[in-house]
């Protein structure tokens, strides 16, 4: 190649040329789009071709203090992606973070960058100004280690690839095109260790179509080479306590209650399945598996406190000396409390596991919870320790925190939990907290679980980024929902901000919906609190509409997602298990203030806002607006729950004018409960739910609010449908 010719490499998919002052372009033959770059680093020498695919050539890296030095670059095409790796003739060299090849511009105005930011995942215009100059970190602000670009349509991935996701960062800022001035992610290179320190890798995969989706399925299938996409069902294979998170909303503060109370009345208003968190006796933890629940235990071991002798193990387990040390000798910081009276600093991750193993296995002892929460290991970033005594890259840091994980999860046979969701973490942990939350976008102390005074203490940027319908996208749940279960921050849960926005209650219900998700509540007086009747009503609302779903599709593929109105309002996603991949669970959610009109099956549906349309092969579910009324309906296979909005109302099942659950339980059992006392008819059709129902020999126990059986009578049956007496009772059983 001279100083004045272009060079190009092809395959059978993408076009690149090389110019020799080290500007490039990339043509996507599939669809006849080019991607220019923006304006070169430094020319390309000593350029030589390996093959019509491969090229190697000398040219200066940029570090982020505007200095260059010499790298050696290879480029090179595996079909649809582009292989950039970096290297230096000294592995040692001191650098700062730097970049090589100049960014790729999105090609015109109305694309979207997509990132992954410490969130289930944001969709952000090009032309957004908010986010020019902004540093992602791919072992930090990135919960996977990418960046798309997409028109909504094609687009491409750009990927930190091996090794290279643990030191990368991306800074998004605008670059001037045809198209106009447009925020574009330029790839950057971290030291480890301060030095360069090892080959550098990134990856740009063109998707031709598909958009989002297409870009979040080509990820997938690459953690799924690389060996960290392990899906729930392969972990319930060795800890078959993992199926008990499908359909379990995650509860705090339930310590705060009387917790034998607590579980039976939530057993007998339908709870199925619960997380709860909190430490029993023996016997109490015994109690509350045997209901079907996961007793889980929070523990950290992340936070050393060495200021006083007032904490308790094991966050007072080792000195000052078993701290992480940043590079200018200083320690890292850890949690700080409220009244700043205390504060921790950041146990080195090479000494947490010693710690751990000394401390849970004496516990479990003692307490035998079958699920654990580690706060803050995977929540925090991947940080270096420059202590002599225990030295650590990134790289080595991720490494640690794994090891920690695994002794929980694998050598212990604990569902195990976490404080927000990493790549690397996805094989080994079972759910996460705060991956339906964007914590950076809090507008009120929510680590400290200290409410806001009032509405306007809840900011736009949360509204709009936070929690704006328009610009989150449920990246991680396209790539991991069948892996590792999201639930809510926990000063962000479903109910945390219900005191002073209880809409909001109702775009988290919505979300967890859309995204196939569990809820989370505080029971003591931070959410829903239990002993409060109102506010009880209004956690069974959130429980039944999401987990009964989740239930359903815990351990299935999010397969798609897609805006079906120009504004964003009204959104769908398609849910399938991967080994059966036509069995489609259909979820339609309208996040807009203007009812949404759906026809389905020669029917029509209107969505209020807030208001859902979901069916698949084991549950249908709806609300819906009916003569100016919502209509709320759910069924599974063994349960349905109506809610006819104060009139009479047909939903097929049954006829009813009020808010009724229905249970198939053992073999010729039905249970029904009048969920509120206003309900003045319930005509059913047993049939419809089980065809072995035989009216000749049906009887019906009734039971009065005291939950007392009263009576056992001879039921009548006409054209199908049975009247039950729901002036009579609160509960029924009806047996053949």
């Amino acid at each position: 190649m001279r100083s004045h010719d272009n060079l190009m490499l092809e395959s059978d998919y993408l076009r690149v040329i090389l110019d020799p002052d080290g500007s490039f372009s990339v043509v996507d033959k599939r669809i006849n789009v080019t991607w220019k770059s923006a304006s070169p680093i430094a020319p390309f020498r000593e350029v030589q071709r390996i093959s019509n695919k491969e090229v190697i050539l000398q040219t200066d890296a940029l570090q982020i203090d505007g200095q260059k030095f010499p790298v050696q670059v290879l480029i090179r095409l595996e079909k649809d992606e582009l292989v950039i790796e970096v290297k230096t003739s000294d592995l040692t060299k001191n650098v700062k973070a730097f970049t090589v090849l100049p960014p790729l511009p999105p090609t015109d105005s109305e694309s979207y960058l997509l990132i992954p930011f410490y969130s289930n995942g944001l969709s952000i215009p090009v032309t957004e100004k908010e986010f020019a100059g902004w540093h992602w970190t791919t072992y930090g602000a990135l919960d996977m280690p990418w960046i798309g670009v997409t028109n909504g349509d094609y687009g491409y991935m750009l990927l930190w690839d091996g090794r290279s996701a643990d030191d990368g960062l991306c800074i998004t800022n605008f670059v001037h095109t045809d198209a106009g001035d447009l925020l574009t992610p330029f790839a950057y290179h971290e030291p480890t260790m301060r030095r360069f320190g090892y080959p550098r890798c990134i990856r740009y995969v063109f998707v031709p179509k598909g958009g989002h989706v297409a870009i979040c399925k080509r990820y997938r299938a690459y953690a799924k080479r690389h060996g960290f996409l392990v899906t729930l069902k392969e972990k319930m294979k060795r800890k078959p306590a993992v199926k008990l998170l499908a359909g379990a909303p995650d509860v705090w503060g339930a310590d705060a209650l009387n917790i034998i109370e607590f579980c039976r009345e939530a057993k007998a208003a339908g709870i199925d399945r619960m997380l709860i968190n909190g430490v029993w006796q023996a016997e109490i933890i015994d109690f509350i598996k045997a209901l079907g629940y996961l007793s889980g235990r929070y523990d950290n071991y992340e936070d050393l406190y060495v200021c006083c002798d007032k904490h308790s193990p094991p966050f007072n387990i080792g000195s000052i000396e078993d701290t992480a040390m940043k590079a200018d000798g200083t320690r890292y910081l850890g949690w700080v409390t409220w009244d700043k009276k205390h504060k921790a600093y950041k146990r080195c991750s090479l000494l947490q596991l010693s710690v751990a193993k000394s401390y849970i296995s004496k516990q479990l002892e003692e307490y035998p919870h079958n699920a654990w929460f580690l706060d803050v290991t995977t929540a925090t970033s991947l940080i270096e320790c420059y202590d002599l005594k225990h030295p650590h890259s990134r790289t080595e840091d991720r490494e640690a925190k794994r090891r920690l994980a695994k002794y929980v999860s694998e050598e212990l046979g604990l569902v195990l939990g976490g404080e927000h969701g990493r790549w690397w973490g996805v094989d080994i942990y079972d759910y996460w907290e705060g991956m339906m939350s964007c914590n950076p976008f809090f507008t009120w102390p929510a680590g400290y679980l200290r409410h806001p005074k009032g509405r306007e203490e809840i900011g736009e940027r949360y509204l709009k980024w936070g929690l704006g319908h328009r610009y989150r996208v449920p990246l991680w749940e396209l790539v991991f929902h069948d892996c590792v279960v999201s639930y809510w921050y926990w000063g962000d849960s479903t109910d945390f901000l219900y005191r002073v926005a209880p809409e909001l209650s109702d775009k988290k219900d919505a979300f967890n919906i859309l995204y196939g998700t569990p809820p989370m509540f505080w029971v003591n007086k931070l959410g829903f609190t239990w002993t409060d009747p109102k506010l009880r009503k209004r956690l069974l609302q959130s429980y039944r509409i999401t987990c009964k779903l989740h239930e359903q599709i815990a351990f299935d593929e999010m397969i798609s997602h897609e805006y079906l109105t120009p504004n964003r309002d009204v959104q769908r996603t398609l849910f399938a298990p991967s080994d059966e991949p036509n069995k489609i669970t259909e979820v339609i959610v309208n996040f807009g203030d203007e009812p949404y009109v759906l026809e389905r099956e020669g029917k029509k549906f209107i969505l209020p806002k807030y208001g859902f349309y979901v069916h698949g092969p084991n549950i249908t579910q709806y609300r819906i607006l009916v003569e100016g009324r919502i209509i709320t309906y759910v069924r599974t296979q063994n349960y349905v729950f109506c809610d006819a909005g104060g009139r009479r109302y047909d939903f097929g099942v049954c006829i009813t004018d009020g808010q009724v659950t229905i249970r198939l339980e053992e073999e010729h059992c039905m249970r029904i409960i009048k969920e509120e006392p206003s309900t003045r008819e319930l005509l059913l059709r047993p049939r419809i739910l089980t065809v072995d129902f035989n009216p000749e020999t049906a009887r019906i126990r009734i039971i009065n609010e005291r939950g007392v059986p009263i009576s056992l009578e001879r039921v009548m049956q006409t054209d199908g449908l049975i009247e039950i007496p729901v002036d009579r009772g609160k509960e029924f059983v009806l047996i053949w």
